[in-house]
């Protein structure tokens, strides 16, 4: 399955006319406050339940099809209230090609007490077909094969990327003929900290980034997703003394401890903890090249007078992947 899904090249062009982020925002539909709709079961066809309601803030998880467009999407089920904060995040973040689109949010209608009917605030997102990293990486354990290192390295710059537009507000960042470009933090951007960053919460999917016309990729496109835990920076603020730079860097390890298990083909839990020597646990059975190593490294290391940020990680990544290691 992942050794073919892995063989042969995607190129895609189906998607619609490129759109400014401002104006992709305005085509999201608009998070309802009052007077929404109790249901959208007229809309969208259930294909396949993943996840039945089991009384958790997650309350449910299935594949729907939205009947008018033929579209397959997640509809995701929360705990009524709860919703909204991570619909939300989705919003702020639309259009991004490494970040899950949302389709639309219905939050849970009033309901009389003494009603025993369950409802939930129901978020429909982007399907990803393709799975997820901890699902590849599981296959090529079960194989005893080596996960290809480009693939890899797809994986980390994609999140790096992904990691830039949530904690900054950078779109993106690409090296300059005078080498890298430093960006600064825009002060006007509300930073979105993930906080939950593993390789079950990183999907892949065939289908083309939103407004793009032409799309070209050795491997499929990496999209972070399941915002549940998230929290905007200024929130965190009123409840913690901890920095941006400190709360940023941690979403940042989580990011090197993705690679790690991909690396070794292990679960998260199997990684080491912080002030292990990762220089020589990555010296033991280590198969890769030297610059990837390097930049993992730079990611679990803590650098007490600079944390790693993700605009200056995502630097270190194109340049280390175009390098001569």
């Amino acid at each position: 399955m992942f050794g073919r899904l892995f063989s042969s090249a995607v190129h895609l062009s189906k998607a619609g006319p490129c759109v400014s982020l401002d104006e992709a925002r305005e085509l999201v539909p608009k998070i309802p406050s009052e007077h929404v709709k109790p249901s959208l079961d007229d809309e969208y066809e259930v294909i396949e339940v993943l996840i039945r309601p089991n009384g958790s803030i997650r309350a449910g998880i299935s594949i729907v099809k939205h009947i008018v467009s033929g579209i397959n999407l997640i509809c995701k089920s929360i705990e009524p209230g709860l919703g909204i904060c991570e619909a939300r995040f989705h919003a702020d973040l639309v259009c991004h090609p490494h970040i899950a689109q949302i389709h639309n949010f219905v939050a849970a209608p009033q309901v009389a007490i003494g009603n025993e009917q369950k409802h939930y605030d129901q978020l429909y997102m982007e399907y990803c077909e393709r799975g997820t990293v901890q699902k590849v990486t599981r296959w090529y354990h079960n194989h005893d094969m080596i996960i290809p290192e480009l693939f890899i390295w797809n994986v980390l710059e994609s999140l790096a990327r992904a990691l830039c537009f949530m904690h900054l507000g950078l779109h993106t960042i690409y090296p300059s003929p005078y080498g890298l470009q430093k960006y600064h933090k825009d002060p006007t951007w509300n930073s979105i900290i993930h906080k939950d960053l593993h390789p079950g919460n990183v999907f892949l999917t065939d289908n083309p980034p939103p407004g793009m016309f032409d799309y070209y990729s050795l491997y499929p496109r990496v999209i972070l997703g399941d915002f549940g835990c998230s929290r905007y920076f200024s929130s965190i603020q009123r409840t913690s003394l901890s920095s941006f730079e400190e709360e940023a860097w941690k979403d940042i390890e989580a990011l090197g401890r993705v690679i790690w298990s991909m690396a070794f083909k292990i679960s998260v839990t199997g990684l080491p903890v912080r002030g292990e020597s990762l220089s020589r646990k990555l010296d033991e059975r280590w198969v890769y090249s030297r610059a990837l190593k390097q930049v993992l490294i730079a990611c679990l290391e803590r650098n007490e007078s600079q944390l790693m940020s993700a605009d200056v990680l995502l630097g270190m990544v194109v340049r280390k992947r175009e390098g001569p290691d």
